[in-house]
């Protein structure tokens, strides 16, 4: 990295940079970062073909010393590379290349909901995936080849090697022992228009200008107490200003973008879908990147929460992890969140459902809900228990979709 780095500016001190212009130092650093990232990610492609190559199913299946260090590795070093690019991109389907470039036998109709979180170099080879969405956290296992054709794979699902899912839709937190076809609604699709792809571009190109753009008031407030200031007792809390100041304007632009997708949610069309996608993006980017998490377990995330449009009827304590559609989150008195996936939509196909999702009682650390989820019937102190996936209305004691109904042909098998 570090190489790549140094390389990176090597070729930018070259480049007359409006050296007389106030943001040139900011347009540089963000140019310096962008093509190291982009440098590292290539220098991935070119690590997974030398040291990995196309791995055979008995080598994942009973790797030497050698191939496990080879996959760690590699494995590490994409999973580092592609966070930056990532966080500015989103679901672009320029990372469609980058994981065909790696191995991956896939096509630009399919879409994913993260890219490290789901692939890794030492794994591609044995995935097939065409006109499919796969959400973040999914997990492969090691084996002959996984075949995933016009289907949707929830969040964290778990697939066995060897199978092939076809038509189908996997629930979040599901795990698929057996091959799956056709338990789509017919009415469902999974076929990404050239229209649709196009739009994901320009959204991505969009967001990606914005959030390049958000560091100018931060580096106003640095210009002014840092680098214009030799005394330390300015630079230390200008430093602080600075953060708190890029805190609040990734906050005020998660607003913007997702008030203008609850206007969309108003005339449900194509450009609906692909700006309440990338609003999910938005979000992750600001609990990650953007200073949210430094709140959590706090009242101020329940500021935070207000000020994105959820409703809470009461006390809240909320200790992570990820939120998204805020707008259509509802908690009522006295819930606690501990590292919980909490979500206000939910995907099928090439269909997007955002409703709102009412939670109450205890969620213990890994549990997910979705939209349509309705915790209302739970007093507080109700306890879900951890890993835990609810859908639709629970009411009473918490009633879970167990493992072996998360899909739902599992019973025709």
């Amino acid at each position: 990295f570090y190489v790549l780095f140094f390389a990176s500016q090597l070729v930018l001190e070259g480049i007359d940079l409006w050296s007389g212009w106030r943001y040139a130092p900011l347009v540089y650093w963000i140019l310096l970062l962008g093509m190291t990232s982009t440098l590292s990610i290539g220098l991935s492609v070119v690590l997974k073909w030398t040291l990995i190559g196309r791995r055979r199913p008995e080598q994942m299946l009973h790797p030497s010393t050698w191939v496990s260090f080879t996959d760690w590795a590699c494995n590490y070093h994409f999973r580092v590379s592609s966070q930056l690019v990532y966080t500015v991109t989103g679901p672009s389907r320029l990372w469609n290349v980058v994981l065909m470039l790696h191995g991956l036998n896939t096509d630009l109709s399919s879409c994913f909901g993260g890219v490290s979180s789901i692939f890794s170099p030492s794994m591609v080879d044995q995935i097939r995936i065409r006109r499919s969405f796969v959400s973040a956290g999914c997990q492969f296992l090691a084996g002959e080849q996984i075949e995933i054709i016009d289907s949707s794979v929830g969040l964290r699902a778990i697939v066995s090697g060897g199978l092939r899912v076809h038509r189908s839709n996997v629930r979040s937190y599901a795990e698929v022992a057996e091959s799956l076809f056709d338990n789509f609604d017919g009415k469902l699709s999974t076929e990404t228009s050239c229209f649709s792809m196009l739009l994901t571009e320009i959204c991505c190109l969009v967001h990606a200008v914005l959030l390049c753009s958000s560091f100018i008031p931060a580096y106003e407030v640095f210009q002014v107490t840092v680098l214009e200031s030799s005394t330390l007792w300015v630079v230390v809390p200008g430093i602080v200003v600075s953060l708190m100041v890029q805190f609040l304007v990734w906050t005020i632009l998660c607003w913007l973008w997702q008030s203008f997708a609850v206007l969309l949610l108003k005339k449900p069309s194509t450009m609906t879908t692909v700006w309440n996608s990338m609003l999910i993006h938005v979000e992750w980017a600001c609990t990650n990147w953007g200073h949210w998490f430094l709140l959590f377990g706090s009242p101020l995330y329940n500021r935070i929460f207000w000020f994105m449009g959820s409703t809470l009827e009461g006390e809240l304590l909320y200790n992570g992890h990820t939120q998204h559609d805020m707008h259509a989150l509802v908690f009522k008195d006295k819930t606690v969140v501990d590292e919980c996936s909490l979500n206000g939509h939910y995907l099928i196909g090439n269909r997007m459902t955002v409703e709102r999702a009412i939670h109450a009682g205890v969620l213990h650390a890994g549990c997910f809900t979705s939209a349509g989820t309705d915790m209302s019937g739970c007093d507080p102190s109700t306890e879900s228990g951890p890993w835990r996936a609810f859908f639709g209305r629970v009411g009473g004691p918490l009633k879970v979709v167990p493992n072996e109904d998360i899909c739902s042909d599992y019973e025709d098998m």
